[in-house]
């Protein structure tokens, strides 16, 4: 439904055409929330692509699921838990973090609400086996909770180092691309798929007595937070800003243009809603069939969504 409202645009004295996003601004939808990662994406990029950084490990902080609780008490059962565990973080050696929620409903009821947390560690306080050790243990006394519990995941991604220059530029921007690297594809896994397996369970929840408690505990709740020194703008930031340049999604970590880019001179006219336009095309509009024409033979699709989308825009087009 996200899509609906975004709005085709043409190059004016020319033949290209191109959408142009406008989003619904909905937390839990899943391009809008890909979106507002960027930002995150951008802050966790501009320090550790600029200058030397300590180890990076990956945790993964779960909670037992029960059937019967609503996600507002799921959510409300991890807060607690995560606010008496957070001064062990500190106390092991944790300088900055990127904290993200996932949210998945269970087939027998309940939600497995949970946490992916990306930190960055002096290794000086406590390194290898005893970390995990370490924050496991502090993670179950947290819970406060009796009996078999999961285990808290780690591993560590990668060692101490100098900046790392992928991070740097706009091309890690696009969430639709996958990533390469080892700290590339830990951070685009954790800021984009907030939802996970969201394509496999939303039909379930729309139209269930679970629709109603999803929208409205995750309509108003942060899924991402930063906090150590990743909270603070780094100094490319900094320097950039007095610049006046961008720095949430757009570039970072000393704000050069990207290579082999142009400045876009050309002059863009609205075309119309992609509805409207669609609409148009299947009535048999020539103008707006050549546009829509135009659009698939320009855009290429990254997921399952854009390739149903294609499937159906090419039916139209034919």
């Amino acid at each position: 439904m996200c899509g609906r409202g975004d709005r085709l645009v043409k190059e004016l004295y020319g033949c290209r055409v191109k959408l142009q996003p406008m989003g619904c601004g909905c937390r839990f939808c899943p391009r809008c929330s890909r979106r507002s990662g960027r930002r995150f994406l951008a802050r966790v990029s501009s320090h550790l692509g600029t200058k030397e950084h300590g180890a990076l490990w990956h945790f993964c902080l779960t909670q037992r699921c029960d059937c019967w609780e609503s996600l507002l008490g799921a959510r409300k059962r991890f807060e607690e838990a995560w606010r008496r565990f957070a001064p062990a973080l500190k106390r092991c050696g944790c300088v900055a973090g990127l904290a993200t929620f996932h949210v998945k409903p269970r087939d027998a009821g309940g939600w497995h609400y949970h946490m992916h947390l990306v930190g960055e560690f002096d290794e000086g306080v406590t390194s290898g086996d005893r970390l995990v050790e370490a924050l496991h243990l502090a993670w179950y006394k947290a819970r406060r909770c009796i009996g078999v519990e999961p285990l808290l995941w780690g591993r560590k991604v990668c060692e101490a180092g100098p900046g790392m220059e992928a991070l740097t530029g706009d091309g890690q921007m696009d969430f639709w691309r996958e990533a390469e690297g080892p700290v590339e594809r830990v951070l685009q896994y954790c800021l984009r798929d907030v939802l996970q397996g969201v394509e496999g369970w939303v039909e379930s929840v729309v139209g269930s007595m679970n629709s109603e408690d999803f929208c409205e505990t995750l309509s108003h709740v942060k899924l991402r937070r930063l906090f150590g020194k990743w909270r603070a703008k780094s100094e490319s930031e900094v320097e950039l800003e007095s610049k006046g340049g961008e720095t949430e999604g757009g570039r970072v970590g000393g704000g050069k243009e990207p290579v082999g880019k142009e400045r876009e001179t050309a002059v863009w006219t609205d075309a119309g809603g992609m509805d409207e336009v669609l609409r148009r095309a299947a009535s048999g509009e020539r103008s707006a069939r050549e546009d829509v024409e135009a659009l698939v033979m320009s855009y290429r699709n990254r997921g399952r969504v854009a390739n149903r989308l294609q499937s159906w825009v090419q039916a139209i087009a034919a």
